[in-house]
C-alpha cells in the first residue's frame, strides 16, 4: 500500500525531491492524482498528459511478509483490477482495446479461444438502489441477461439463479451477494457462443458503511463451425465431450468469481460517524441487520481504537423499548392480556413509563420529530408540533380549509 512521488524542480522549497505515501487504496489514489494532473497540464499549460508510472519495490521483503496476501493456487495466476483482484489460469493474458494496451479488465487464452472479462462499477449509495426498487441483485442479472442476448437470433438460459462467493481470502467486513447465469446464444451466421457470468455485489462498504459495488466476471467461448456442427449431428461421445468443454468453464467461472477480493487489506470502520447515521436512523432494515451481526471474530474490522463488534441505534433502542412498554401496559389496563409474561419480560424490567397513564403515540412522535432519518415521514410539515407533524390528539377543525383532512 506504498507508493513515492518524485516531485520536479518546480516543487516548493521546503519539499523533498522523493514523497512516500501509505494509502488504503494505492491504485484508486494514483488514478485520481493522473487525472487531475494529466487534466492540469491539458487545461493550464497546453501540453499533452504524460504521467510516468512505473512499479518497483519500496519496502523491505520483511515487510511485505508482515502481511502476506493469499498465493495464488497451482498453474493460477493473480490478475489486479479496479482496485480487485482475482485468479486466473496462467494460459490468459491481457487482451488490448481501444484505450489501453494492458490492465482493461480482458483477458484471453489464444489456446482454448477463451475470454474472461472483469467489470468493476463505481461505488455508489445504498440509498439509491433501495429509491429505484432494485436492491436486489437479480435487477443486475437482468440488465447482463439483456446485454448478452441483444443481436442474437436464439438463446437458451441454462442458468439463471443466486449464486454463494465461497471464499473471503482477505476478511473483508462488507457483505457479498452474487447471482448465476449461464446461457447459449445462436447469430444468424450460425455462430454459437457459450456464455457464463457471475455478478458479484459488495454491500456496506467500508468505512462508512453506506455504499456498493458491482462486479461482473465473464467467461465467453465462441464455437468454431465444426463445433457447432458436432454440437447438433456428431456422435453422443463429442457432444459429451462439448458438455465436458461448458462444465469446465462454469467450474473455471466460479473459481475466479469465489477468488474476486479488494486489493486493500485494512478494513477501518468510522465507528462514531455509523453510529451517529443509526442513531438518526439513516440506515434500512437490511443496513440494522448487517450492523447487527458484526462481530470483531468474524471481521477483524476496528474503529475508535479497538474492534467493532454488533451495533444499534442507542437512542432509538431505548425508545422503542418504552414504546412496546406503552403498548403492553395498554393492553393490560384493558385486561386484553392472556398472561403477564411480557410485563415481566427481561429486557423492559429497567424502562421506566408512565403504567398508569400509558402513550405509545407521544413517544412514537417523539422519535419520529428527534431522527433526521425520519424526515419524510413528517407529511406537509404542518404547524401544530414540532418538526411539523401534526399532534396526533388534536384533530382538524372543519373551518382549517386547506389545512385539515382535506
Amino acid at each position: 500500500t506504498d507508493f513515492m512521488l518524485v516531485l520536479g524542480k518546480d516543487r516548493p522549497p521546503k519539499w523533498a525531491e522523493n514523497v512516500f505515501v501509505k494509502a488504503e487504496t494505492r491504485e484508486q489514489l494514483v488514478d485520481q492524482i493522473m487525472v487531475a494532473l494529466t487534466t492540469d497540464q491539458m487545461f493550464r499549460l497546453n501540453k499533452p498528459p504524460g504521467f510516468p508510472r512505473f512499479e518497483g519495490q519500496l519496502v523491505s521483503e520483511k515487510a511485505h511478509r508482515a502481511n502476506p496476501l493469499p498465493l495464488p493456487f497451482k498453474r493460477y495466476t493473480r490478475k489486479d483490477y479496479e482496485g480487485y483482484w482475482l485468479f486466473l489460469k496462467e494460459k490468459f493474458k491481457d487482451k488490448a482495446n481501444a484505450l489501453a494496451q494492458s490492465n482493461t479488465g480482458i483477458y484471453w487464452d489464444e489456446s482454448r479461444g477463451l475470454e474472461a472479462r472483469v467489470d468493476v462499477s463505481p461505488p455508489a449509495p445504498l440509498l439509491a438502489l433501495s429509491e429505484a426498487g432494485k436492491a436486489h441483485i437479480r435487477w443486475l442479472a437482468m440488465d447482463y441477461k439483456s446485454m448478452f442476448t441483444h443481436g442474437k437470433t436464439k438463446y437458451q438460459m441454462i442458468r439463471n439463479v443466486q449464486y454463494n462467493k465461497k471464499n473471503n481470502l482477505t476478511a473483508d467486513v462488507a457483505q457479498w451477494t452474487a447471482w448465476e447465469l449461464e446461457i447459449v446464444s445462436e447469430t444468424s451466421d450460425n455462430t454459437r457462443e457459450f456464455i457464463v457470468a457471475i455478478l458479484l455485489r459488495r454491500s456496506f462498504l467500508p468505512p462508512l458503511l453506506d455504499c456498493y459495488q458491482d462486479i461482473a466476471v465473464s467467461f465467453k467461448r465462441r464455437l468454431t463451425a465444426e463445433l457447432v456442427q458436432q454440437a447438433d449431428h456428431g456422435s453422443e461421445k463429442e457432444q459429451q465431450k462439448l458438455k465436458q468443454l461448458r462444465q469446465e468453464m462454469l467450474r473455471e467461472a466460479r473459481l475466479a468469481a469465489d477468488s474476486v477480493s479488494p486489493a486493500s487489506a485494512n478494513f477501518e470502520i468510522y465507528h462514531d460517524i455509523v453510529q451517529a447515521k443509526l442513531d438518526a436512523l439513516l440506515f434500512d432494515e437490511d443496513g440494522y441487520r448487517f450492523l447487527q451481526q458484526l462481530t470483531p471474530s468474524s471481521s477483524g474490522a476496528t474503529g475508535g481504537g479497538g474492534p467493532i463488534g454488533p451495533m444499534y441505534p442507542q437512542r432509538a433502542r431505548e425508545k422503542a423499548k418504552e414504546y412496546v412498554k406503552s403498548l403492553i401496559a395498554l393492553l393490560k389496563k384493558e385486561e386484553l392480556l392472556s398472561s403477564d409474561d411480557l410485563v415481566d419480560a427481561e429486557e423492559l424490567k429497567h424502562v421506566s413509563i408512565d403504567v398508569e397513564m400509558p402513550r405509545p403515540a407521544d413517544i412514537r412522535m417523539e422519535l419520529i420529530n428527534s431522527s433526521p432519518g425520519l424526515e419524510h415521514l413528517t407529511g406537509s410539515h404542518g404547524h401544530d408540533s414540532p418538526g411539523g407533524i401534526p399532534d396526533p390528539h388534536r384533530l382538524p377543525s372543519a373551518a382549517s380549509g386547506a389545512d385539515g383532512l382535506g
